[in-house]
């Protein structure tokens, strides 16, 4: 019955020692003999203080214990998010003999609840990013319009021109944030564009049109990539790649390096990864920053959306990104998608072929 549960099980007897278990235990703690270990010495990251307590009331009183979310590294190293079941092991007097442990990998699990809630908040916000868009794009466009005309018509010295300049841009900075208003709710309907990229070309043509801010602000950049990158058809990965380069570049206004490479991890599995040496995210501030309209930027910088977008297209494609981030040294973002012998990553593969059918 234990080698047919799905859940990682051991059964311990009184003193903590394991007198049973299952195979799927087995690859969770990579041995293959179990039998007479203690917790501590099968799964040392798990044997905390909290752990062994749990365990001890569960043998002496004969109670159930339950924790969830608890966070462990496999033997692969692997991080992975386990509930923990405690259920005290009795005979048939009603006796305790020792404790059932059961441990549920519940990682892939929690990344879909997390999907899930990001898409039910979304999808309301995308709703209200479209119609705010529109309703502030055209009259915006309109005002924007006529100060261009205006300052093409008012002399260089005229001493006017400065409050027009400055009207200029502080519209084309609120255009600006229409537009991004505009992209975070089209990507919330999952529309999507084909058309063949070369993705070590789509990054340098990013990079030269940060040319200028690089100059100024000193940056040095870094590039590798490897050769065996496929030309891909998803057009929105560019915009994932131009969010990240820009905010790389805002975050080192005094200087620095940003490293990009790109390469295949696996035949079908590609990987980039961008580091910068800026300020760095607070630890506190790194779980919201894929949030939409979160941002540590100043005004006029930006509305908080480049990374909210960036996710969403990455899990279209059943890709992951990942952050690492320490204040004042640096961030480091990693991206991964699925890409097949064509090119296309799995997700567009089967929206190409249904489109085509």
């Amino acid at each position: 019955m234990i080698n047919s549960i799905q859940s990682h099980v051991l059964v311990l007897d009184k003193n903590g020692e394991i007198t049973a278990y299952n195979p799927v235990m087995q690859k969770l703690t990579g041995r293959k003999a179990l039998v007479g270990k203690s917790l501590h010495e099968i799964l040392p990251e798990l044997s905390r203080e909290w752990m062994g307590k749990a365990l001890f009331n569960a043998i002496q009183t004969g109670k159930t214990f339950q924790m969830k979310d608890v966070a462990y590294k496999t033997v692969d190293d692997e991080d992975i998010t386990m509930d923990i079941h405690i259920q005290p092991h009795t005979d048939q007097a009603g006796k305790t003999q020792g404790a059932f442990l059961f441990i549920d990998d519940v990682t892939e699990q929690r990344k879909l609840e997390k999907r899930l809630l990001r898409s039910e908040k979304a999808a309301p916000i995308g709703r209200l990013s479209a119609n705010l868009a529109h309703e502030l794009g055209n009259p915006l466009d309109g005002i924007l319009r006529y100060l261009h005309m205006l300052l093409d018509r008012m002399p260089i010295n005229d001493p006017r021109r400065m409050y027009a300049e400055h009207a200029r841009d502080g519209v084309t900075r609120v255009s600006d944030m229409a537009r991004g208003l505009l992209d975070f709710a089209r990507k919330s309907s999952s529309v999507l564009i084909l058309s063949p990229i070369d993705i070590a070309e789509a990054i340098g043509e990013i990079l030269s049109s940060f040319d200028a801010q690089v100059a100024t602000q000193n940056i040095k950049i870094e590039t590798e990539f490897d050769e065996d990158i496929p030309i891909i058809l998803n057009t929105d990965v560019e915009q994932i790649f131009a969010n990240i380069i820009k905010n790389a570049i805002q975050a080192m206004p005094n200087g620095g390096t940003l490293s990009i490479k790109a390469r295949m991890l696996l035949p079908e599995l590609f990987e980039a990864s961008f580091s910068d040496t800026g300020m760095g995210i607070p630890d506190e501030m790194q779980e919201a920053i894929f949030e939409p309209f979160f941002t540590t930027k100043g005004f006029g910088q930006g509305v908080g959306l480049g990374l909210a977008i960036s996710q969403e297209i990455i899990e279209n494609y059943n890709g992951s990104i990942e952050l690492e981030s320490k204040l004042d040294k640096g961030t480091t973002f990693v991206i991964r998608l699925p890409v097949n012998e064509e090119g296309l990553t799995v997700y567009q593969v089967e929206s190409y072929a249904v489109s085509h059918d």
